[in-house]
């Protein structure tokens, strides 16, 4: 017996969105899922979703148009269910301190350059990667002015005061006291580091970098450099 309080089941639809991206719209639906994960700013824009499509798809022939309507449409879909609270911001007259044209920069790197979320295991290594990769895009015309970023940059250089013959030292300095075992934590205890055995429970130097630990006496003399440990897991470097 029909039910006539059920609504009559809609008739499939035979349209489908964008078809001549269907072969690449499960590689971008990743994407963007996987930057669910991501931090706001590290996040797949319909630019960077075309540029990644062209450059990983050599048979790649969508128009950037068709990509920005499917992207607009997918990030709707997936955040449809999502609320984001903001605080209000203020700002004294004279006071805001904007540094507009360095923060934009930075977040065309950041778009650019670091989407999707980098993983290596050598930071000094990437930053190489990092360096190659901003010294290609210095080729890219600058989107103001009739000349490439490279040529730009140059001519500013022109203008800059001479650097410091001395280098500017980065490395952060902190005190620990290593155990009976000759060893010491950082990282919530997370990364273990060792000393020598004569500076066992003694209050040691710590020069720290990007890329190492170095242990120095009560004279600033070294002890030993370890390779810096990261991520949330428990480490050694003996």
């Amino acid at each position: 017996m029909t039910d006539f309080n059920q609504l009559a089941p809609k008739p499939a639809s035979s349209y489908r969105f964008c078809p001549k991206l269907d072969h690449y719209k499960p590689t971008i639906d990743a994407w963007l899922i996987e930057d669910k994960n991501a931090p706001r700013k590290q996040r797949h824009t319909a630019k960077r979703v075309f540029k990644r499509l062209q450059k990983e798809f050599k048979d790649f022939d969508c128009s950037y148009r068709t990509v920005a309507s499917y992207y607009t449409v997918k990030c709707n879909e997936l955040l449809k269910d999502r609320f984001e609270g903001y605080l209000p911001l203020e700002h004294r007259p004279g006071e805001g301190h904007e540094k507009g044209n360095v923060e934009n920069k930075v977040g065309y790197h950041r778009r650019n350059l670091l989407v999707p979320m980098p993983r290596f295991i050598s930071l000094p290594d990437y930053n190489r990667q990092l360096l190659a990769m901003c010294e290609e895009d210095a080729n890219r015309e600058h989107y103001r002015h009739d000349q490439t970023i490279e040529e730009l940059f140059a001519e500013d250089l022109k203008h800059c005061n001479v650097l410091p013959e001395i280098s500017f030292d980065l490395s952060g300095s902190r005190t620990v006291t290593t155990n009976s075992w000759e060893k010491f934590y950082l990282h919530k205890g997370m990364h273990e580091y060792s000393v020598s055995p004569k500076h066992s429970n003694m209050v040691v130097n710590l020069r720290l970098t990007s890329s190492h630990v170095t242990i120095l006496d009560e004279n600033y003399r070294e002890i030993v450099t370890h390779r810096r440990l990261y991520g949330d897991s428990k480490q050694q470097s003996m």
